[in-house]
C-alpha cells in the first residue's frame, strides 16, 4: 500500500511539473514583459549575446554584430551579458533600434532556449531553429548569419 501511495505522489509531482513547464512564457511575451515592445513578424533573426560559454566565440560574435548587424531592421540583438567577461559598452553608449540590453539578467535563460550566445531563427515571430554558439560550429554559424543579413 505504501508503495502505491509513493507512486501516486510521485506521479502527481511529475504531472504538476509538466503543467508548469507548459506555462512558461514564450519569446513574444518575454519582449513584451522585459522591454515593453512587440516582436514584429518581419524580424527573422534574433542574435543572443551572452558571456557564458566560449569567450573567444562571444567576442567574435560581438565584433560581427558591431560590424554588420547594428540597426538592421530584420535582425534583433539581445545582450544578456552583464559585462563581467565581455565588453558590452558598445551597446550601452548608443541607442540602436534593434539592440536590447537585458536589465533583469537571467530572465532570458528562463526560456531555456540556449544557455549561451546563440542564433534564433524566426518566422512570423515564432522560433524555427535555435543555434547555440560553439567553437566547433562557429564558421558554419557565421555563414548562417551572413546569409540572414542579406
Amino acid at each position: 500500500m505504501k508503495k502505491w501511495c509513493f507512486l501516486a505522489v510521485l506521479t502527481l509531482f511529475y504531472l504538476v511539473s509538466c503543467v508548469q513547464k507548459q506555462g512558461k512564457k514564450d519569446l513574444k511575451t518575454y519582449f513584451k514583459q522585459e522591454f515593453n515592445t512587440e516582436l514584429p513578424a518581419h524580424v527573422h533573426t534574433l542574435i543572443v549575446l551572452d558571456e557564458v560559454g566560449c569567450k573567444g566565440c562571444n567576442v567574435s560574435l560581438s565584433n560581427w554584430i558591431q560590424k554588420k548587424a547594428l540597426n538592421h531592421e530584420k535582425i534583433w540583438v539581445l545582450v544578456t551579458a552583464a559585462g563581467a567577461h565581455l565588453d558590452i559598452s558598445p551597446y550601452l553608449n548608443v541607442r540602436y533600434k534593434n539592440v536590447f540590453i537585458e536589465q533583469n539578467i537571467g530572465a532570458f535563460r528562463e526560456l531555456q532556449l540556449c544557455g549561451s550566445s546563440g542564433i534564433i531563427l524566426l518566422e512570423q515571430g515564432k522560433i524555427q531553429k535555435t543555434e547555440c554558439l560553439t567553437a566547433q560550429q562557429l564558421e558554419t554559424q557565421f555563414q548562417l548569419l551572413e546569409e540572414r543579413i542579406k
